[in-house]
């Protein structure tokens, strides 16, 4: 089976958009650059890959996309990122996930095939992106197997996504290494942040 195909059938995209962009200042779900928002653009390229995509957090605020399978609340309310990866283990019919954040405007294809061929020949549970000391847990693959230990995570009171990378069989990719850039990892949490991608007389109003 082609690399495509196992990962149309195996693997459920999911977009975290549950965040409540208090730092940006508005939806960063919704500003537009390039003539769409960041979260049809996020839906745009998983459905490159996956068969079925699901929109986890403020479902009233995902847009009437012919990809989406489905958009659905967080299963536990105040539990953060950590709480929409463990509803998208939850709610997805395949075996394993590719999660990304809804506002990575750089998303690569090539980057996210070759994070999925490294799920398929590491066996690992999870495979998370690193560079200089630093993980990104919202640009990464994870097996429903994962689901007991985001459990327990959340059920301790500690919703940071990190704390149960020990529970699991997890590839930590060095993406540097690997001779990528830090690019497509990109997200946008300030002003700031947007000014540095676009440019500040490209801001959106």
């Amino acid at each position: 089976m082609s690399t495509a195909d196992w990962n149309r059938l195996h693997v459920t995209g999911v977009v975290l958009n549950g965040g409540a962009s208090s730092r940006l200042g508005r939806d960063k779900a919704l500003l537009r650059l390039r003539g769409r928002t960041l979260l049809e653009q996020a839906i745009d390229q998983l459905a490159e890959h996956f068969g079925e995509i699901l929109v986890i957090g403020r479902p009233h605020a995902c847009p009437a996309h012919p990809a989406v399978t489905r958009a659905l609340p967080d299963a536990l309310a105040g539990a953060g990122p950590l709480g929409g990866i463990y509803t998208g283990l939850l709610e997805m019919t395949r075996p394993f996930g590719f999660f990304v954040a809804c506002d990575m405007p750089w998303l690569d294809p090539t980057v996210i095939r070759r994070q999925l061929e490294l799920l398929r020949a590491t066996g690992a549970d999870a495979v998370v992106p690193t560079w200089d000391g630093f993980r990104e847990p919202l640009h990464a693959a994870y097996s429903q197997d994962c689901l007991p230990a985001a459990r327990r995570q959340i059920a301790s009171g500690d919703y940071r996504i990190r704390g149960f990378f020990g529970a699991v069989n997890t590839f930590f990719w060095d993406v540097v290494a690997a001779g990528i850039g830090t690019r497509p990892f990109t997200n946008i949490n300030t002003r700031s942040d947007l000014a540095a991608l676009v440019g500040s007389r490209d801001l959106p109003d």
